[in-house]
């Protein structure tokens, strides 16, 4: 079932300025970062990364509220720098990543953000 996400605070996707032309640019892991804060101990945030993950981005240059974007994620490539967090992540307690083994994220909406700036918010599934 997919959950709608509502961005929030500094996790907001926040995409440069759009070009005026329409682009398909694909995202892998190397130039680009999924990162995540995760509490520890109810005293620290700990922040972590996916290793793995894919995605395409559809820019409408003429209307940028009709954009797409759409990832997946592998829930076993957590990297906390830390292996027994990793392994505590990727299990039953957060992630489940043998029950859930794959994340997904399709946008919802493209929200206008000021001058050429938007925000995205979507569905994320995990299954």
């Amino acid at each position: 079932m997919a959950r709608r996400v509502q961005p929030r605070g500094k996790h907001y996707f926040s995409q440069r300025p759009l070009c005026r032309a329409d682009r398909r640019l694909r995202y892998r892991p190397g130039p680009h970062t999924i990162g995540f804060p995760v509490r520890c101990g109810m005293v620290t945030n700990v922040r972590g990364k996916f290793t793995a993950f894919e995605g395409i981005l559809k820019l409408d240059g003429k209307c940028p509220a009709r954009s797409e974007a759409y990832l997946s994620v592998p829930t076993c490539s957590v990297d906390t720098c830390f292996p027994e967090r990793d392994v505590h992540v990727t299990g039953p307690d957060f992630l489940n990543a043998a029950a859930f083994p794959l994340m997904s994220f399709r946008s919802g909406a493209i929200l206008h953000a000021g001058q050429d700036h938007f925000r995205m918010a979507g569905y994320l599934k995990a299954g």
